[in-house]
């Protein structure tokens, strides 16, 4: 199957971290500099077409981008003894800074190394 995306897409194997606000827990599944994949934790849905902020980490780099969402799914959920959503969410980015860009591209380039 061939892949069409417009960037290349590096899986980071739980090496990244993310927050969103109002997410309990996130997981950053991969990254590109057009966007990223991640589940996470919500009570409710983060909802489609929505913009929202997420912060980044690595090591030293922490990056703070906009982006809109365009794919929210329910993907499972857990039970610790309550209902806990899981979503599988698909976020495009807003049009990056020249830093924000660099940032991404050092961290892409250091997941694909690993």
């Amino acid at each position: 199957m061939t892949e069409n995306r417009k960037d290349k897409r590096v899986k980071t194997r739980d090496s990244v971290s993310g927050k969103i606000i109002l997410v309990e827990h996130l997981e950053i599944l991969d990254l590109s500099l057009s966007g990223i994949h991640f589940n996470c934790l919500k009570k409710r849905r983060l909802e489609m077409n929505s913009h929202q902020t997420i912060k980044i980490q690595k090591d030293d780099i922490s990056i703070i981008v906009h982006g809109l969402i365009v794919r929210a799914t329910l993907k499972s959920t857990k039970e610790n003894g309550t209902y806990t959503p899981i979503y599988d969410v698909a976020m495009k980015f807003s049009p990056l800074t020249s830093t924000q860009t660099a940032s991404i591209e050092k961290l892409i380039c250091l997941l694909g190394n690993e």
